[in-house]
């Protein structure tokens, strides 16, 4: 490479690595309140603000090392190392910040629930376009929601079938690829400039800068990664005693393995899975925690003692915080409740419910989505747009092609509206919008 362009590379990687913290490195979309109206807005982990200042105390301790010319295989080890660690920012949003990792977990399944091929059916397909939706079926939530699957092996268990998951727990899951933004990625190729430029650049130095830039990523790479899998690792092999403990009917043992592995793996705790088997625990020893009155509500729904359900899955959402494991199944609970009255044909209701949900949390799409169909079957256009258009923000916030077909039926009920409003010419608009019609 010229010395021209391996400097223009250099120079280009340091303006990408002093703009990235002026973008977004990772975004969940949450909600709040703004003259009464819900705004949708973009929520970031904290491990964000550290690596925006790690890449401008680089950009601007680089050439500051080059001014005082300290040899070019030290500073491409620098650089080097500023590339392994972006490489583990998503090791760090995934793992480590489970409040926000939990709210893209819930969201992406959110998504997914909306989005697959088997989701909401048609009674019958012949009357589909008849009474504004009447006979759609709305699908049931996700059973299982959580940052990653739990880590239920030990480490000599470890198999090539297993690499999935050791990719989860380094953070590189759908749930990320879903919500990262463009800072994270102006960073990772200002860091790979410098290090091409670094390396490229001086003819006589080639050898030394390359030997340099690979023994220290690979070093620190080996090393990082067995330090993060070490966590899930020692989590799993607690987890894994944990079922032996109930396999022999101790229960006490069980769930001080079950807390064990929450401390050392503290994303555990967001698990749908985690959250009802120490229910299943506490209750099985006569223990009145928060658990094991989620996991009383669930028997009761499951029983058909709904009412008292209900009652439950309100007191606990009064007696946990926001954006808590309990309060997140809570309002699952109540969701799924919305939805059986909505298929129940008990439209009004199924409303309530979906506002009640959404109250607490906003930016849920399956809520938005449910109450779009309760309030299109009760007449009520004007929360079925606020949601319609609530919906379309958040998925301004989401990395996927495949919410084309959920905001096409977004507008689809906008049509219906409009048009049971007599507003024709809006109704058509809508609806060539939702077919994805082109002059």
């Amino acid at each position: 490479m010229p010395a021209f362009l391996a400097s223009a590379s250099g120079i280009l990687g340091l303006c990408l690595l002093i703009a990235s913290p002026a973008f977004h490195w990772f975004g969940v979309p949450t909600g709040h309140m703004r003259n009464g109206i819900v705004a949708v807005a973009t929520a970031e982990p904290h491990v964000t603000y550290l690596y925006k200042l790690l890449c401008a105390s680089v950009a601007a301790g680089l050439p500051l090392l080059r001014y005082r010319r300290v040899p070019l295989p030290s500073v491409a080890s620098v650089a080097t190392l500023l590339l392994v660690a972006l490489l583990f920012f998503p090791y760090f949003v995934m793992t480590w910040s489970p409040r926000i990792s939990a709210e893209a977990g819930w969201l992406q399944t959110q998504h997914e629930n909306l989005s697959w091929l088997g989701g909401d059916i048609y009674n019958e397909q012949e009357y589909k376009d008849i009474g504004w939706k009447s006979q759609l079926y709305v699908g049931d939530t996700e059973r299982l929601v959580g940052v990653f699957r739990l880590p239920n092996w030990a480490p000599h268990m470890i198999q090539l079938g297993r690499l999935q998951d050791l990719l989860e727990w380094l953070g590189y899951s759908n749930r990320f690829c879903e919500f990262v933004c463009k800072g994270w990625f102006a960073a990772l190729a200002g860091a790979t400039l410098i290090i091409i430029s670094l390396c490229r650049g001086h003819a006589g130095l080639r050898y030394p800068v390359a030997r340099a830039i690979g023994v220290t990523g690979l070093a620190s790479g080996l090393a990082a990664t067995a330090l993060a899998l070490a966590p899930p690792l020692i989590s799993g092999y607690l987890m894994m005693m944990a079922r032996h403990a109930v396999h022999r009917g101790d229960h006490e043992a069980a769930l001080v393995w079950l807390e064990r592995s929450a401390k050392v793996l503290p994303a555990v705790r967001q698990d749908t899975y985690f959250t009802v088997q120490k229910g299943l625990l506490d209750r099985a020893l006569g223990l009145d925690t928060l658990e094991a009155r989620l996991h009383g509500a669930a028997i009761l729904s499951q029983q058909g003692f709904t009412s008292r359900a209900r009652e439950e899955y309100e007191a606990l959402i009064l007696a946990t915080t926001d954006n808590s494991p309990l309060r997140r199944e809570a309002m699952r609970g109540l969701l799924r409740m919305g939805i059986d009255e909505l298929n129940s044909g008990r439209a009004a209701l199924a409303l309530a419910t979906f506002s009640e949900v959404l109250d607490r949390e906003p930016c849920n799409l399956k809520a938005l989505y449910a109450a779009q169909i309760a309030a299109l079957r009760t007449g009520d256009f004007a929360m079925l747009r606020e949601d319609a258009q609530r919906t379309i923000e958040i998925y301004k916030r989401f990395n996927t092609l495949t919410a084309a077909p959920i905001l096409a039926a977004c507008r689809e009920n906008l049509a219906a509206a409009d048009f049971r409003e007599q507003n024709l010419a809006g109704a058509l608009v809508l609806r060539r919008q939702a077919i994805g019609w082109r002059r």
